[in-house]
């Protein structure tokens, strides 16, 4: 069949075709959305207007170039050309570069770490800290050749003279500017026991977006941020606003204005030192003359003419009190005496006293009758005692050995021998005596 192709064909065919019959290079300016970021790296999304959408696709290599965060509903002018994505006959635009639509990439990208940070709480007045009211070791992290740590010097030394000034000299634009003043807060900080250092004035003179750049970076709001002593930032021009601006803990409009943040006005400090002088000698001349008539009352008073006055008073108050106290004490005493006069009296003539008596009589009596009873009983005792005792001297064996006659034991087990049938012909014997002697013999 004539005029017959496959999916394949067609789709190479309108590939040739929109590749020849259109530019190779064109721009096309709309919003951003259906934007997705894949682990590729890639960028796909679409540009669209009132009617239409338009499938965009930017590759890994050119997103690097991009200077700002792409985001859904951004109006951007994408540059680039058409492609056909044959596999599933989809047509697409290749975006080589892309560019806010009246805005610069650079205020995109400011705007962008603006938002980012405040939503992490860096902005916030209650994570700043107060400056010092009186600074006298301050660094100025600046460029050595440039006007603004000329400006800051002279402002400073100006209004409070007895400042010293640390200059910790930083490139402030172009390539790697923000690491350096990012390094050199946190190396001030670690400097800061050993010159005693009170604060820090981060400072550059005015410049376009692109040369105050390094003062826009997030490594350089997070050193701010993390920085342990106050950070003054002096940046541009009164018009000009710096994320370091934000994150600092104060702001200087130029670097002279950081003078007149940073330390006191010396004039006003002389005036106030005045004012408290004058209020001073008031206050001591006012205390003087009150002291003088407390002074005058006290000679004018009888102790301070006659100071044994205060002592022989009190003396005859200790005397007075004294007598008091005895003739009480002579009457309570004699007071409970008679009292217990009076209790006795009553105690003998109650007959409660009388049954303590009886009792007492009964009680001894008693007593006599048991030891008596007891006596008796204790020698009766000890004669049982003594009968016992001569009973058995007579049932003792050994009482027997000492009329004469011996007592014969086995030596084997110790058995006394009653008769002849007990022994037997080599048996081994012991004959004990009245005084415990012994003899030993064998039966034969």
């Amino acid at each position: 069949m004539k005029n017959q192709y496959t999916v394949t064909q067609i789709n190479n065919m309108v590939k040739v075709a929109l590749e020849s019959s259109l530019p190779a290079y064109m721009s096309v300016i709309g919003e951003v959305s259906n934007l997705k970021r894949p682990s590729s790296g890639h960028i796909y999304f679409s540009l669209k207007d009132k009617n239409s959408q338009l499938p965009c696709i930017m590759w890994k290599s050119n997103v690097s170039k991009l200077g700002f965060e792409l985001e859904n509903g951004l109006s951007v002018i994408c540059s680039g050309h058409i492609d056909v994505y044959s596999p599933y006959g989809k047509y697409q635009f290749i975006s080589q570069h892309i560019s806010p639509a009246g805005v610069g990439s650079l205020q995109i990208k400011f705007e962008q770490l603006c938002r980012k940070l405040k939503e992490e709480g860096l902005f916030e007045d209650s994570r700043k800290k107060a400056l010092p009211k009186y600074p006298f070791n301050i660094a100025v992290i600046t460029s050595s050749s440039g006007a603004a740590v000329k400006d800051i010097s002279e402002s400073i030394h100006s209004r409070f003279p007895c400042a010293k000034l640390y200059l910790y000299p930083v490139p402030v634009q172009g390539k790697g500017a923000e690491k350096e003043i990012a390094s050199g807060i946190a190396r001030v900080n670690a400097l800061r026991e050993r010159f005693s250092l009170d604060m820090i004035i981060l400072g550059r003179g005015g410049g376009s977006l692109e040369d105050l750049w390094c003062f826009n970076e997030e490594a350089v709001a997070r050193a701010i941020a993390a920085s342990n002593l106050p950070v003054i930032s002096a940046v541009g021009h009164e018009i000009d606003t710096t994320v370091s601006d934000m994150a600092a803990d104060a702001v200087a409009s130029t670097p002279t204005k950081a003078g007149f943040i940073a330390v006191p006005d010396k004039s006003e400090l002389e005036a106030k030192f005045d004012e408290l002088e004058n209020r001073l000698k008031q206050d001591l001349r006012k205390r003087a003359a009150l002291a003088s008539q407390q002074l005058e009352t006290i000679q004018a008073s009888a102790v301070f003419k006659n100071p044994r006055y205060a002592i022989n008073y009190k003396s005859q108050q200790l005397d007075e009190l004294t007598g008091k106290l005895r003739q009480a004490l002579s009457e309570t005493l004699l007071s409970r005496k008679s009292e217990l006069s009076q209790l006795q009296n009553q105690l003998a003539g109650s007959s409660l006293y009388s049954l303590m008596k009886t009792a007492q009589s009964r009680i001894e009596k008693n007593q006599s009758h048991l030891e008596r009873a007891f006596t008796g009983r204790l020698n009766s005792s000890v004669n049982d005692l003594d009968k016992l005792e001569s009973k058995l001297t007579v049932l003792n064996p050994r009482s027997v050995l000492k009329r004469g006659f011996t007592l014969t034991k086995n030596a084997e087990d110790n058995s006394i021998v009653k008769q002849p049938d007990d022994l037997n012909k080599g048996q081994r014997l012991i004959t004990e005596f009245a005084d415990r002697k012994t003899i030993e013999s064998i039966v034969d």
